[in-house]
């Protein structure tokens, strides 16, 4: 048998051991803000930048994900023109069951 860890979810290995550090992190974080956050302006004042950059990072990559996808999509649209005729057909037929449906809801049957 091999000795080499194989990194699936049922084994503990350095998977475990990382996810330790950041709940370690976490808390070592919670316990600094509360000590530190309510006694110094500067340090709110810090974070506050910090977490601005954080935010604007999150934004800046977020954009060029969706123009991306955006791209891919209208690249990938040349099957769709393929199948253009039986979804034009399809929309085609749902309008006339709507109208119909509407005409019908309209009438008043047995009125004049």
């Amino acid at each position: 048998m091999s000795s080499a860890k194989s990194g699936t979810a049922g084994e503990s290995g350095s998977r475990g051991f990382r996810t330790y550090w950041a709940l370690a992190g976490l808390l070592a974080g919670l316990a600094l803000g509360a000590l530190i956050g309510s006694r110094s302006a500067a340090a709110l004042g810090v974070a506050s930048f910090v977490g601005t950059l954080w935010l604007n990072a999150l934004k800046m990559t977020v954009i060029p994900l969706v123009v991306a996808l955006l791209i891919i999509g209208i690249a990938k649209s040349h099957e769709a023109a393929a199948a253009g005729r039986i979804a034009g057909r399809s929309v085609l037929f749902v309008l006339a069951c709507a109208m119909t449906t509407l005409r019908a809801a309209s009438a008043e049957p047995g009125g004049r």
